[in-house]
């Protein structure tokens, strides 16, 4: 074999190498509320429904936000951040967080939420019209 082939093949396996262990490093999981709770200190994420009757609340001790969201069994986690809340918040039906659990409450890195579409609700909206409600 040439030296330029066995050169080539070096760079191709460290490059190969440095992706699998990047994408690895970067890329998080999602996971039940159950895996969560098993996986303390690991970085996962979690998605659920935002419980807006329980309300966001910033503890003033710490200057955390903690919110509740459920997921499709029912269960409900308990989220805190840092970070503050998103900007539309309070228009989100769902919540993804980034962290980890930790001493019984989620801790996000990142929350990103999902709003009701525009276009959903102007669909809603027609439809109730139609029915004349």
């Amino acid at each position: 074999m040439k030296p330029k082939h066995i050169i080539g093949a070096v760079i191709i396996a460290a490059c190969l190498g440095a992706m699998f262990y990047f994408s690895k490093n970067f890329a998080t999981p999602y996971v039940t509320f159950d895996e969560a709770q098993k996986a303390q200190g690991r970085q996962v994420q979690v998605m659920g429904e935002l419980i807006k009757s329980a309300g966001a609340a910033l503890v003033p001790e710490t200057g955390a936000y903690e919110f509740s969201i459920s997921d499709p069994d029912g269960k409900v986690m308990r989220v805190r951040t840092m970070k503050g809340l998103p900007s539309n918040f309070e228009q989100a039906t769902q919540v993804v967080a980034k962290g980890a659990y930790e001493d019984g409450v989620f801790v996000a890195s990142d929350i990103l939420t999902k709003c009701p579409s525009k276009y959903e609700a102007k669909a809603d909206e027609a439809f109730h019209k139609e029915q004349g409600e």
